[in-house]
């Protein structure tokens, strides 16, 4: 009985570091227009040129390699101002100008 209680109180412990690790991060609402990579990996956005590696590449199926109007949610860590980082896409919008050629088959 007592083997089990420690047992439960280590993995309290560890569950309650991993909760305040994780509050440390936040996810951010943004809107951009930039251009999707050839392989759908990634976004570089026009005003700044930061690179953000999409969580999602499945959101942003048919636009690979096109320019777009973005919004994402994106990773932010507290401290780091570096910039770029992890974004997962909630829309995506072909920018004025461009054709979807999927559509004209």
């Amino acid at each position: 009985m007592k083997r089990k209680l420690v047992i439960f109180s280590v993995v309290m412990v560890l569950c309650a570091n991993l909760a305040f690790a994780g509050a440390e991060r936040s996810w951010i609402r943004m809107t951009a227009l930039g251009t999707i990579s050839q392989d759908g990996k990634t976004f570089v956005s026009d005003t700044d040129h930061t690179t953000w590696t999409i969580a999602n590449p499945g959101a942003i199926k048919g636009h690979e390699g096109h320019h777009v109007r973005l919004t994402a949610n994106r990773l932010d860590a507290k401290g780091d101002s570096r910039g770029g980082g992890q974004i997962r896409v909630i829309a995506v919008k072909l920018s004025t100008g461009q054709t979807n050629p999927s559509k004209h088959k």
